[in-house]
């Protein structure tokens, strides 16, 4: 018996195995409620990584907008001050 991660996107299919690939993580960042901003995120290439969105806490509904431009690597963020917990955590993770 053999165990492992599998990531599928939203038609079921799989996105990642790391059986074949190996994931680490390119950046973890930590943004406050009601902050705003843009980041670098140099080593991160969206066509070979995913970023998971985090609240540190419960939320019910949206509370991070952003864009992430591939090729200036310019993560743009807005995060709503209208909830109750103190920040969302945003991890970059790339396959090789």
């Amino acid at each position: 018996m053999s165990y492992g991660i599998q990531v599928k996107d939203e038609s079921g299919d799989i996105f990642f195995d790391d059986s074949i690939l190996a994931i680490r993580k390119t950046e973890n960042l930590i943004l406050a409620r009601g902050s705003s901003g843009t980041e670098i995120i140099e080593n991160f290439d969206e066509n070979s990584g995913v970023i998971f969105i985090n609240p540190i806490g419960s939320v019910s509904r949206q509370v991070l907008t952003y864009s992430f431009d591939n090729s200036s690597k310019q993560f743009t963020y807005t995060v709503d001050d209208n909830f109750d917990i103190e920040s969302i955590s945003v991890l970059f993770i790339s396959f090789a």
